[in-house]
């Protein structure tokens, strides 16, 4: 969405929302990991909240500038990735709370880092099972690698 403002050569919007989206991962982040103790879970969510935050501003200030720009192609991968996103958050937040009962802090982070891989690779396949052109773009270079 940024690289749309680049092109109408304009980088004001876009560093202006980066900095307002970095406050709301902030934000956010203090509120999932300290005031609701979420751990693990709770960054990712706060991420994801930042993420969809600067997403929606973008929007509407790109809204405002050209019009109407919002296809139903955009709106069905945007729910798909919504989709995998809340069970890679969930994933998330049942492996962390999960691990609690482990003593050594470098164990759980070994299990965890595993964990959450693997989360992103359950995430990535969905993506491409929706057929997410960015999704096939990134297996696509795996193929090529391999």
């Amino acid at each position: 969405m940024i690289r749309v403002f680049y092109a109408l050569q304009d980088s004001k919007i876009p560093l202006t929302t980066t900095l307002v989206s970095v406050a709301a991962m902030w934000f956010f982040s203090g509120l999932f990991v300290d005031i609701y103790p979420m751990g693990v879970g709770g960054i990712s969510l706060a991420a994801s909240l930042a993420t969809l935050f600067n997403f929606v501003v973008l929007a509407y200030l790109l809204h405002r500038r050209i019009g109407s720009w919002m296809e139903k192609e955009t709106w069905k991968s945007l729910g798909q990735m919504g989709f995998a996103l809340v069970l890679f958050i969930t994933g998330s937040y049942f492996l962390e709370k999960g691990l609690s009962f482990l003593v050594n802090p470098w164990l759980q982070y070994a299990i965890l880092f595993t964990g959450c891989s693997f989360l992103g690779l359950i995430y990535l396949s969905m993506m491409i099972a929706f057929k997410n052109p960015e999704a096939q773009r990134i297996q696509q270079l795996g193929y090529k690698f391999l």
